[in-house]
């Protein structure tokens, strides 16, 4: 098994963030408090809103694990 070094934390980071922005950028983000969501018209229920943020959050959360590694 190959070791954690900061270059793959580096790489973890960005292709972390690559999967947000892509996530964001085809399906939107659903935003309660934002009327003008663009959220793509496949999200068309609150069930899929709410698997939307779920994912999102999920990988957000993933993203500060990963940031929180140290040698």
């Amino acid at each position: 098994m190959v070791k954690n070094d900061k270059w793959f934390q580096h790489e973890g980071l960005d292709r972390t963030h690559t999967i947000l922005v892509m996530l964001d950028q085809l399906l939107g983000y659903p935003d309660p408090e934002n009327p003008e969501d663009r959220l793509h018209p496949s999200i068309w229920n609150a069930e899929c809103e709410n698997l939307l943020r779920e994912a999102t959050g999920n990988l957000a959360e993933l993203y500060q694990k990963i940031g929180e590694w140290e040698e």
